[in-house]
């Protein structure tokens, strides 16, 4: 809550999250009545933290915190639509990003293997799928971000190909890239390797699409 001259009071609403050194998920959206989604990676295979939070999209509200969804690997965006539905944007290993319909005590088979997990391809624990994938990029490498729901579209934002994709709901995850920037990649060891990539969308009241980026914060004009 923002108080003028003063700082935000704020509670501490969940912890115990597992904590890794990558893969961290840490997508929010609210349904706009008081119910806060939360994605989970799986943290470089486990981490610090509640285990069977790992690789999950957690409900919390009032009556407490609900498991969603499992068998994530790094959900990275979320989004709830106007008619309640949850969207999700995935990064796969090194192929098989993913666009998904969350729905409750859906599991995507993604299984860990320790330092030697398998992609979903290759891996038994694919077949074990019981979410909606909506699209997957196959062998493209393009890693899904930010997303948003705007009336009968969803938006997501990429980290590999700086993009921005417009996908038709209800349309089996038939899409268009309305934005693709050429990326220039600076030295591998440096700070800013990943300069352009894009992070997060978000839309605002008069539905203006903004986006960031490894680097600057903007808008786009539609």
């Amino acid at each position: 809550a923002d108080e003028p001259g003063g700082s935000p009071r704020q509670r501490l609403v969940l912890d115990g999250l597992p904590a890794g050194v990558l893969h961290s998920g840490g997508a929010l959206a609210t349904d706009g009545e008081g119910v806060l989604y939360v994605s989970v990676g799986e943290g470089g295979h486990g981490g610090p933290g509640r285990q069977d939070y790992v690789g999950t999209i957690l409900r919390v509200d009032g009556e407490g915190v609900q498991v969603v969804a499992r068998g994530l690997r790094n959900p990275y965006g979320l989004a709830v639509a106007a008619d309640g539905r949850l969207y999700a944007t995935e990064n796969g290993p090194d192929c098989c990003d993913r666009l998904l319909l969350i729905e409750p005590g859906a599991d995507f088979g993604w299984r860990p293997g320790g330092d030697e997990a398998v992609g979903r391809k290759d891996s038994a624990a694919s077949k074990e799928t019981t979410g909606q994938v909506l699209w997957d990029s196959g062998s493209a490498r393009i890693g899904p971000t930010g997303i948003v729901a705007e009336d009968d579209r969803l938006y997501f934002a990429t980290w590999h190909t700086g993009a921005v994709h417009e996908v038709e709901i209800g349309r089996d995850g038939s899409q268009r890239i309305v934005f693709e920037a050429p990326l220039s990649r600076p030295p591998e060891d440096s700070a800013y390797r990943f300069h352009g990539s894009l992070t997060g969308l978000a839309l605002d009241p008069s539905g203006r699409l903004w986006f960031s980026s490894m680097g600057a914060v903007g808008r786009f004009h539609r």
